[in-house]
């Protein structure tokens, strides 16, 4: 399971500025929407929602600080 969640963290880190949904991410993992939900809240501690938003939030921040944008 820890393996196809980090699958799953590896789809949302590479899609940041692209549209993702819950049901891309899951494919890219090879589980099912509800079933990839439960098990990255279980690993993870948080929804795979939660995760993009602070994944592009810490983006944001590194662009902010790290460039002239």
């Amino acid at each position: 399971i820890a393996r196809r969640v980090a699958l799953a963290r590896d789809y949302i880190d590479s899609n940041l500025a692209a549209p993702v949904t819950l049901g891309a991410i899951a494919a890219a993992s090879h589980m099912s929407p509800y079933h990839l939900l439960r098990r990255f809240r279980e690993v993870t501690g948080h929804t795979p929602h939660h995760y993009l938003c602070a994944r592009r939030a810490a983006r944001a921040a590194e662009l902010l600080t790290g460039t002239e944008l």
